[in-house]
């Protein structure tokens, strides 16, 4: 069912990559697909469909890779759902400030 909807919507380009994850990832085939596809909502099919054809030619098939050049081709983090299992794997976000810039905004007196 994943593989079928994968290949639908990504029509070639996802066929070439299906190809590609049967030859490398094994039984985290469906598991690559699906973490893809979860994001076809936030993004261009096209842009999904570059990145994955970018994939195809390094032979890089992991999903992390294709949300990585999602990422930079759209100048944007990629939006992961909550719910995602890949959650897990985000970096945390540094929003740690030097104290210095708040001088002058409040007054102890």
């Amino acid at each position: 069912m994943i593989l079928r909807e994968f290949s639908c919507t990504f029509a070639e380009a996802g066929d070439h990559f299906i190809q590609g994850l049967r030859n490398t990832a094994g039984a985290n085939l469906t598991w690559h697909c699906r973490e893809i596809l979860a994001i076809t909502s936030l993004y261009d099919i096209e842009l999904l469909k570059e990145a994955l054809s970018a994939g195809v030619n390094l032979r890089a098939y992991h999903k992390n890779h294709v949300l990585g050049l999602v990422a930079k081709a759209s100048q944007r983090a990629v939006i992961v759902p909550s719910s995602s299992p890949f959650q897990r794997y985000l970096a945390p976000v540094d929003i740690h400030r030097d104290l210095g810039e708040y001088s002058g905004v409040a007054s102890h007196e």
